[in-house]
Order: C-alpha cells, then sequence, then structure tokens
C-alpha cells in the first residue's frame, strides 16, 4: 500500500491528471480494506484524498463507510457533498434518509445542485418523498408514488421490491407476491428483497419452491445476506431452528445493519423460548430503523419474558409514531389485555378503534372474538353478539379457513348450532387439511347429539388412553 501511494504522490508533477490517478488508486486500496474489514484504515486512506478529487461515488462509499462505523457527522457531510456534485445521486439521498433527514432537506439540496434544471428532477423528488413516506410509516402514500414512479420507469426493479415490500405492510400478501414475481422476472440475478420474498414463501410452506429459490440467490452471489437469510427460512420450515439461527448469523457477518436478518433472528429466538435474546435482536433492528416489525418483536418479547409494563411502553411508542395504523392501535391492546384490573375492557376498545382504523384489519377482528370468548369462560352471561357481527363484517373482506373458523367457535359458545356447523364445512371446504376446524366439528357434533365432549375427554385420560401423549406433551 505504501509503496503504490508512494509511487503515485512523486508522479504528480509529471502529468496535469496524476492526482485523479492517485485518487483512484487510494479508493481502490480503500475499498479492499473496507471488505477485509479495516475500515477505519479505509477511511484514513481515502481521506488522505484531497477534496478536489473525491467524486459523488467516493463521497457515497465514504458516507456508508462512515455510518457502518456508527460516525453520523462525517456521513452526513459525504452524502450532502455527494449531491451536491450530483443531483442524481440516489444513493447520496437514500443515505440521508436513513440518517433521518427530512426529504424536502434533501430535495431543495438536490435542486439547488447546478448540475441539473429543476424540472429535470421531478421523477428523483418523487423517490425521495416515497421512500421518505415509506419510512415514517405512511405506507399508502408511499405506495401511491411508487405506483406513480412505476409508470414512468416500468418494470424497474427497485420500484416493484419498494411495491411489494409496501403491499406486505398493508397485510396484503398476494400482492406482495405479485410484485415480488415481476421483479424476479425484470432481473433474475437482482437479490434486493429476495430475502423477504423468501419469507413469504416460507409463510406458505412450499418447500420445494423456498429451496429451488435459496440455490438460484447463492448461485448469483453467495456474499450477499439475503442468499443466507433464504437458507436460514428453509432451515425453519424444517423445523431445524438451530442451524436457522446460525445461517442468519452468517447473513448479519456480511451485513451487520441488515434489518431482515435482525427481524427474523429475534423471531428464531422468541420461538426457541428465549426471549432475552429476542429482545436484543429487535432492539438492534429498532435502533436500525422504527418499523412496525421491530416494534411488534420488541412487545411479543417483552410479554413473553414477562415485562409486561416495557411492553405497554413501547406499544405507546409504536402507536404514536404510527397513529393510524391500524396494527400499532391492536398492539396496544394485546398488551392491555395482559394487564391487571380493567385491562380487558380497554383492549377490547382499543381492538374496536383498530377496526375502526382499518375494516380490513383481521387480526383485530380475531383478537376482538378471542377476547370475547375468553371472557364468556369466566362469565357466560358474556354477550357474544358484538364478537360475532365484527367476525361476519370482516369475513366479507376475508374468506379465509382460519376465519371461518374463529366465527364457528363464537357461534357454538353462544349455541348458534346450525351457523357454527356452515362456517365449519366452510372452513374444511377451503382447506381440507384444516386441523382446528376438524377438531372443532368434532366437538361441535358431539354437542349436537348432547354428548358432553369435556366430560368424555376427562373420562378417556383417566382410562389412560392418552396417558403418553399428555406426558410427552409436559
Amino acid at each position: 500500500t505504501f509503496f503504490v501511494i508512494s509511487s503515485a504522490t512523486s508522479l504528480r508533477s509529471s502529468s496535469p491528471d496524476i492526482g485523479t490517478v492517485e485518487a483512484h488508486i487510494k479508493f481502490q486500496i480503500a475499498k479492499c480494506q473496507g471488505e477485509i474489514g479495516e475500515k477505519h484504515t479505509a477511511l484514513k486512506t481515502i481521506e488522505s484524498i484531497s477534496s478536489r478529487f473525491k467524486t459523488p461515488s467516493m463521497l457515497v462509499w465514504i458516507g456508508k463507510v462512515y455510518s457502518d462505523c456508527g460516525m453520523e457527522r462525517g456521513t452526513l457531510h459525504n452524502y450532502r457533498e455527494a449531491l451536491r456534485q450530483n443531483s442524481y445521486s440516489i444513493q447520496a439521498a437514500l443515505g440521508l434518509l436513513k440518517q433521518h433527514i427530512p426529504p424536502e432537506d434533501i430535495n431543495d439540496l438536490c435542486v439547488s445542485s447546478k448540475i441539473a434544471r429543476k424540472e429535470d428532477l421531478a421523477w428523483i423528488t418523487k423517490l425521495v418523498d416515497a421512500h421518505g413516506n415509506y419510512r415514517a410509516s405512511k405506507h399508502k402514500q408511499a405506495l401511491s408514488l411508487f405506483t406513480q414512479l412505476e409508470k414512468w420507469f416500468p418494470n424497474h426493479v427497485h420500484i416493484l421490491i419498494q411495491m411489494a415490500s409496501l403491499h406486505l405492510q398493508l397485510n396484503d400478501r398476494n400482492a406482495a407476491i405479485i410484485m415480488f414475481q415481476k421483479a424476479r422476472a425484470a432481473d433474475m440475478k437482482n437479490l434486493e428483497g429476495m430475502d423477504i420474498y423468501a419469507s413469504l414463501i416460507r409463510y406458505q410452506e412450499d418447500q420445494t419452491r423456498l429451496n429451488s429459490l435459496t440455490k438460484e440467490l447463492l448461485d448469483v452471489n453467495d456474499k450477499r445476506p439475503e442468499a443466507w437469510i433464504a437458507v436460514a427460512l428453509f432451515c425453519d420450515l424444517k423445523g431445524d431452528r438451530l442451524s436457522a439461527v446460525q445461517f442468519v448469523d452468517k447473513a448479519l457477518e456480511l451485513d451487520p445493519n441488515h434489518l431482515t436478518a435482525h427481524h427474523f433472528k429475534g423471531q428464531l429466538h422468541l420461538r426457541l423460548q428465549q426471549p432475552e435474546q429476542s429482545v436484543q435482536s429487535y432492539y438492534r433492528a429498532y435502533s436500525i430503523r422504527r418499523d412496525f416489525n421491530a416494534y411488534h418483536g420488541l412487545v411479543n418479547a417483552y410479554l413473553k419474558i414477562p415485562k409486561v409494563g416495557e411492553a405497554l411502553r413501547t406499544a405507546k411508542e409504536a402507536l404514536s409514531l404510527m397513529p393510524k395504523d391500524a396494527r400499532a392501535m391492536l398492539l396496544v391492546g394485546r398488551v392491555l389485555s395482559q394487564t391487571p384490573g380493567d385491562g380487558r375492557k380497554k383492549a377490547i376498545k382499543a381492538y374496536a378503534k383498530a377496526l375502526k382504523l382499518d375494516a380490513l384489519c383481521y387480526e383485530a377482528a380475531i383478537a376482538f372474538a378471542d377476547l370475547h370468548l375468553l371472557q364468556h369462560q369466566q362469565n357466560p352471561h358474556t354477550d357474544l353478539q358484538p364478537a360475532i357481527g365484527v367476525m361476519t363484517q370482516s369475513l366479507q373482506h376475508h374468506n379465509k379457513d382460519f376465519m371461518h373458523c374463529k366465527l364457528g367457535e363464537l357461534h357454538t359458545t353462544a349455541m348458534n348450532y346450525p351457523d357454527a356447523l356452515t362456517h365449519f364445512h366452510r372452513a374444511l371446504s377451503l382447506n381440507s387439511e384444516f386441523e382446528p376446524a376438524r377438531q372443532a366439528l368434532e366437538r361441535l357434533e358431539k354437542l349436537m347429539r348432547g354428548v358432553d365432549p369435556d366430560a368424555e375427554e376427562e373420562t378417556e385420560v383417566e382410562d389412560g388412553e392418552n396417558g403418553d401423549y399428555l406426558e410427552q406433551d409436559v
């Protein structure tokens, strides 16, 4: 390194372009140092370049390294300078957004540059606004802006990926999958967002398709975290959660700030009954980006410990950040349902507010129904009609097996057996292997014959027929 830099320096006077050559050489050296993990050394190397020879691409790279090192001042300076030199430096603009710089300030910086005319920057200011709305959890506004951008730039992979992710935030998994598939068709070599796409396939429990996607991503680039997150998801689908954690850790070695990796690691720790470690993972995600997934994971982990006070504080913070997001209101309700005193009454009100914010939020409808069922167990005089009404209305938008099953449970508890029978059969017609509906139907048929299913189960346990199973369960 010393020989190369010294040689370039000694030639400085022999050519008018030697300063540019030296800057290029030092930049390549710094990138190599960064690749082997010597980021602070890389910064020293590149900061030795005269500012007049630093190009926008150099400045963006320096800004990212400063960001990785947690050095905010250097990050902001280099991203801003990159935009001053080139208004079209999208990476610099998005980098500033990650540093919580308001979109309007970034757009003002773009427009103030002499490189481009204001009318030519309409698309980049709209892109900044779209990402700004996304980061502020204004998902509908962000999706609208990205949809406009997609009309200007059809089949642009980055825009399609953002639209897919936003559809997922808005709880429309089918639309998200369609957008991810369009992105894959546009560029099979793209890895951006493919870990999120893999998570959707894992949710569908499609082992064959997930295995195929995982192999394709590894073939494209096994030095990117997305590929290893897909491997981790495949292990999780097969039930090997310990291996899944190891592969997520490999993804984090490649990119310590990869948001999806921290989210998934937190989820895995929860499933492994390790809530304290789950809190650590979700808090790391929270420090990178305060989105709903981070808040949701933290609340789940705190409740599992249990730290109900911390869970409530976190849920309320999410609601203050996303006051019009039904999921945030639902999160508050979930914590309230586990607090003593009149917590359950407050939770029911929170679920009702969530449904007012978004009538399509089926999770709020199910939570509303579950809490009514729980109250009915403790007080048989509890009126179940409000819950039946909410579930019936929600079912019009979400014709799913689990929705019919939940409504069937409500009707069973309310002794509306014919209606319960209809919904259990409907659930099984949608998914013949849906075990909760099958078991609920068997229970209902016993009730309709005048047989007490609970008493019968107790008799079977006393006879020892299920003794081995119960022992394994414990």
